[in-house]
């Protein structure tokens, strides 16, 4: 299985409750908005989602493109696949 990074822009002007409902069907495609490593999670940027996928680019492409075209009929699409280093904000856990 491979891990993927996706980016997604929304172009024009998105209300919130748009990013919630891409948030909501990119959950449900299995992937997140924040990184699980060493007991933390740390938070991706905003457009930002990690996961897991035994699918190919071009297939998990046509997966997002169906999520995000649920809520909103202009944007951009990125893709890509491997392990990443990162440094971001750690999530505070409650």
């Amino acid at each position: 299985m491979a891990q993927f990074v996706i980016r997604i822009q929304l172009n024009g002007v998105p209300k919130e409750s748009v990013w919630e409902k891409v948030d909501h069907a990119m959950e449900r495609s299995g992937f997140n908005r924040y990184i699980e490593a060493g007991g933390n999670f740390y938070q991706m940027p905003d457009g930002e989602y990690v996961g897991n996928s035994t699918m190919t680019r071009s297939a998990l492409l046509e997966v997002v493109r169906r999520a995000v075209e649920s809520a909103w009929k202009d944007y951009g699409l990125l893709v890509t696949e491997g392990q990443c280093t990162f440094d971001l904000p750690i999530i505070p856990q409650q």
